[in-house]
């Protein structure tokens, strides 16, 4: 349930954990589920252009970065599944034969959101000892998620790119990261 909102591998990875932990006969308890706070805040955000969220996907595809100097932009990757000179020469406009637009295969918005809460997942052993002690029940822990959300793919050129703006829409969030476990899950 928890893995159907997270990218392919964080789900892979958080599956596995649970399957360790429950071989192991440990048991999971929720505490402070009654008075739980929480508080968030955006730490950090980043557009990524020309990616799925899926990294296998990505894989499959062979994207690749895409790095024309004048998008040289800060908190911004673009890239591309075609031939990098073809996708420079369309963006400025030097049409191939065809009159195809560089595919832009979607916009990730990612954002990294720190959580500070006093909710917990606490770990019982099969001899009753819990990782978090009743006297640690309280403290606040501190744990940063990235999530990414997806636009639909659109060819960039100036009358898709308006329509595309005026129509941005985010629906489907999937974590990509906790506390940094895949080490960024970067897209390829």
């Amino acid at each position: 349930m928890v893995s159907s909102g997270c990218e392919g591998l964080m789900g892979d990875a958080f599956l596995n954990s649970m399957d360790k932990l429950r071989d192991q006969k440990y048991q999971l308890a929720l505490i402070n589920e009654r008075h739980h706070r929480i508080s968030l805040e955006l730490v950090d955000f980043h557009h990524y252009f020309g990616a799925s969220i899926s990294r296998k996907q990505n894989r499959k595809d062979m994207i690749k970065v895409f790095s024309p100097l004048m998008l040289d932009l800060p908190n911004m990757t673009m890239y591309t599944k075609g031939n990098t000179l073809e996708s420079l020469q369309s963006l400025l406009g030097f049409q191939k034969q065809d009159k195809s637009n560089i595919k832009i295969s979607g916009i990730n918005l990612q954002l990294v959101v720190k959580f500070k809460t006093n909710y917990k997942l606490n770990l019982i052993s099969k001899e009753g000892n819990k990782l978090i002690s009743n006297d640690q029940a309280i403290d606040e822990e501190i744990h940063f998620v990235k999530f990414e959300g997806q636009y639909p793919e659109f060819e960039l050129n100036a009358q898709n790119l308006r329509k595309s703006l005026e129509d941005f829409n985010f629906q489907d969030w999937s974590i990509v990261d906790f506390d940094d476990f895949l080490k960024g899950n970067p897209h390829i």
